[in-house]
């Protein structure tokens, strides 16, 4: 389970650098749209694994 888990942190973490990087190298309106999305789809990732742990203590 911990190394899914770091792969989806790693996951998340990558998503939301891409955003940056993204604004960073232009800037556009566009970039923005994908920025955002990244960093929503990063946060999501990095939730996933916590998530899944509170449902495991529910259940015990």
């Amino acid at each position: 389970m911990k190394a899914g888990k770091i792969i989806f942190i790693v996951g998340g973490l990558l998503m939301i650098f891409l955003g940056f990087l993204s604004v960073m190298l232009t800037e556009y309106l566009i970039p923005l749209f994908v920025f955002s999305v990244s960093v929503t789809i990063g946060i999501i990732l990095i939730g996933i694994p916590f998530l899944f742990d509170q449902n495991k203590d529910k259940n015990t």
